[in-house]
């Protein structure tokens, strides 16, 4: 194909090949949503040439469903922030292991990270050869993870501050660096989105609805449709929990949930209405005193 030819896929993993492909020809590469794709098909006969033609009408008509994609460093970045929330869930997977084994032998260890004198602790127990080694494993193993998490940490750390964005939402309670980070890089422009509905449904934090046309009847919602990042959701959902023990504002929104609804349904209450804020943040480009001073605390979310 000639050079500027543009050229429609549907988006999907393991695809980056392909787009630095196409950049390095000199092509216009257009990735289209799936879903949205599916949805405008008329035929329910499915195989490559069928799907191939559908996209290149689309492209055609001026109908394709383009979707945003940030740009390869930021891609890079995403991808470390990422493994680095892996690394972090594995690594509480081995805590877990080795709280459990030394439970056995009337050794309580408090919830989260090992302290330098609780593992010190766990090495002077007296448990049997087998038990002995596995422990020493599961300590070393421990060890080289939280290694390789500060590594990670600090290189975050150095894109978080750089970036003008993150900065700005490291001013609210709560937010960290790999938050912040994350968050930016997900959503992208703010232009994107007109309304605070349309950011917390791309994020996954939405409610499904299961009602009816019917005025008279009840509206009914479900739990939350999980159709954005899950990365970012997990990230809110820590990020929450911070939030809650050192934000005045938030704490008390969120004790109020916790008696009437419950711990799941609170926090994640609590981790939408932390993205809604950020997402203020991000439009107004102001701080977080800034948007504490207009009193904005309960208004957006």
């Amino acid at each position: 194909f000639p050079r500027g030819t543009v050229i429609g896929m549907e988006a999907g993993g393991y695809s980056w090949w392909f787009e630095r492909l196409m950049e390095e020809l000199g092509h216009n590469l257009r990735l289209g949503h799936p879903g949205t794709i599916a949805r405008k098909r008329v035929s329910r006969h499915r195989n490559d040439r069928r799907d191939a033609e559908h996209v290149l009408g689309l492209l055609v008509r001026d109908d394709f469903p383009e979707v945003w994609r940030c740009n390869p460093k930021q891609r890079e970045q995403k991808k470390v922030i990422r493994y680095r929330v892996k690394l972090v869930r594995e690594r509480s997977r081995w805590i877990n292991t080795l709280r459990a084994l030394v439970y056995n032998f009337n050794l309580q260890i408090k919830r989260g990270h090992l302290s330098l004198a609780a593992r010190e602790r766990i090495r002077q127990l007296r448990m049997g050869e087998e038990l002995e080694s596995l422990r020493d494993e599961l300590l070393e193993r421990i060890t080289q993870l939280d290694t390789r998490i500060r590594e990670l940490e600090g290189k975050i750390s150095a894109w978080a501050h750089e970036d003008s964005q993150a900065t700005r939402l490291m001013t609210m309670p709560g937010m960290g660096v790999n938050t912040s980070l994350y968050l930016v890089l997900a959503l992208g422009p703010t232009s994107r989105f007109r309304r605070v509905k349309k950011v917390v449904s791309y994020v996954g934090l939405d409610s499904v609805e299961g009602s009816t046309d019917n005025p008279h009847k009840k509206r009914r919602y479900g739990s939350i449709s999980k159709q954005g990042d899950r990365t970012l959701r997990w990230l809110l959902g820590q990020a929450a929990v911070s939030a809650t023990r050192h934000n005045p504002a938030l704490k008390r929104f969120y004790r109020r949930l916790l008696h009437r609804k419950g711990m799941p349904v609170a926090r994640v209450a609590a981790s939408r209405k932390l993205l809604v804020w950020a997402w203020v943040l991000l439009r107004d480009e102001i701080d977080y005193a800034e948007f504490l001073r207009r009193g904005s605390v309960s208004g957006p979310a």
